[in-house]
């Protein structure tokens, strides 16, 4: 059960690493820090206020685009950059595989890349603990496998009533050796006294 648990961690882990790495990498070619995406400049041509159901939305529009229309021509912004821009303006977006447009600039705030790039950290020290605490796992439990198979064999020799000890015992000293000889040798002293009398 343990296992299964720290293997679900694992694999949570990962996807958030994954997911919070791509982001990371995202906030940063929006912000022109890194290469990557596709860069284009277009012309405004249009801007409006849609009033939401919780906030007013900030749109733009180029490419004579209907900013009504849902399409990768259009786009929301903050209100402080979309007040400051105007139909014939020219802007720089930048789309990904899902080909959806983003401003390029500094629009996305230091403190979200500070935080993505901790959370990112947090998340490789959890995995590397997990990890480790895996693999410690698994050399335990492959040590106490040849552990319990070894006393299961000697178990089985037992049951046998198989002694290597006994079979292979050789006396360690030299009155060990007397005395096997000495009681050897007593029944033969014997039978000649018995004779001669």
């Amino acid at each position: 059960m343990a296992r299964l648990i720290r293997m679900v961690c694992l694999v949570t882990l990962t996807i958030l690493l994954v997911f919070t790495a791509n982001k990371l990498r995202w906030m940063l070619i929006v912000r022109g820090f890194i290469p990557g995406g596709n860069v284009r400049t277009v012309q405004l041509t249009d801007k409006t206020m849609i009033k939401g159901k919780l906030a007013q939305v900030f749109w733009v529009a180029w490419d004579n685009q209907d900013i009504y229309v849902p399409s990768s021509n259009r786009l929301t912004l903050p209100r402080t950059i979309w007040q400051t821009l105007s139909p014939g303006d020219q802007l720089q977006i930048v789309t990904f595989s899902d080909g959806v447009p983003h401003l390029r600039g500094d629009h996305v705030a230091d403190r979200q890349l500070v935080l993505h790039a901790l959370l990112i950290s947090v998340l490789v020290a959890l995995l590397t603990k997990l990890l480790y605490f895996e693999l410690k796992s698994q050399r335990l439990r492959k040590i106490m496998g040849s552990r319990l198979a070894a006393a299961k064999e000697e178990a089985r020799n037992e049951a046998k009533g198989f002694n290597t000890t006994s079979i292979y015992s050789v006396p360690e000293t030299k009155e060990q050796w007397g005395g096997r000889r000495t009681s050897r040798s007593s029944p033969r002293t014997g039978s000649r006294k018995h004779h001669r009398g």
